[in-house]
């Protein structure tokens, strides 16, 4: 009966690494500010949309604006890398894609 009891008095609690990990963690401040941006972040990424008052589709620019930019590169020549083309600043292609 003795050694039943030395041997209860000797039994230490298991703690494993994912304990000891969130312990630590918990303990740092921080961090746990940290993680809460993040998930208040994530959340607003999916929540926020339907409170904006803007579309996913909506531009932020007039046709005169857009017409400005490429007055800009007018004399300039650029090319394409995707489609392996010439593209003049000013071109006719470029205008009709602003109206």
């Amino acid at each position: 009966m003795a050694e039943a009891n030395k041997k209860d008095l000797n039994l230490e609690k298991v703690v494993t690494p994912g304990q000891l990990v969130r312990k630590r963690f918990m303990r740092n401040k921080l961090a746990i500010v940290g993680v809460c941006i993040l998930i208040g972040m994530f959340i607003f990424s999916f929540v926020g949309p339907l409170f904006s008052p803007y579309g996913e589709y909506t531009l932020f620019y007039t046709a005169a604006d857009g017409a400005h930019r490429l007055s800009s590169l007018s004399g300039h020549h650029v090319r394409c890398k995707d489609t392996e083309k010439d593209i003049d600043g000013g071109s006719q292609e470029a205008r009709q894609m602003l109206r």
